[in-house]
């Protein structure tokens, strides 16, 4: 049920990034939604005053958040709303983060093996 409830909201947030970003079959929204899910994981870290470890998933998401931003820019987004984009996605993925804890650590790994480094 969870895999199912998982599969729904990723296949969820690639509608919503196909509405908000220009069509073009090569775009990869990849950037976005793991920055998305790096950015909860770094506030995570930093509630539970575990700097070390919020620092590492700060950079990481610094990191693609500035990818994100530059792929939707140049398709055509403003600044203003490729941030507004990256933000609709840290909302829905804080929902999945806290009613799916499982599936949010799946994802997770899943970013993990697309973006090992920051």
């Amino acid at each position: 049920m969870k895999k199912l409830f998982f599969a729904t909201v990723l296949v969820a947030l690639s509608l919503t990034g196909a509405r908000a970003a220009p069509v073009n079959p090569k775009y990869n929204d990849s950037p976005v939604q793991c920055g998305a899910t790096y950015f909860l994981i770094w506030k995570g870290y930093e509630q539970k005053n575990q700097q070390a470890m919020a620092e590492v998933y700060r950079r990481k998401f610094e990191s693609l958040a500035a990818k994100a931003a530059q792929n939707l820019e140049t398709r055509g987004l403003s600044k203003h709303h490729a941030d507004a984009y990256m933000q609709d996605h840290i909302d829905k993925l804080a929902v999945l983060a806290d009613t799916e804890t499982k599936a949010f650590v799946d994802f997770k790994e899943l970013c993990d093996s697309k973006f090992p480094e920051p």
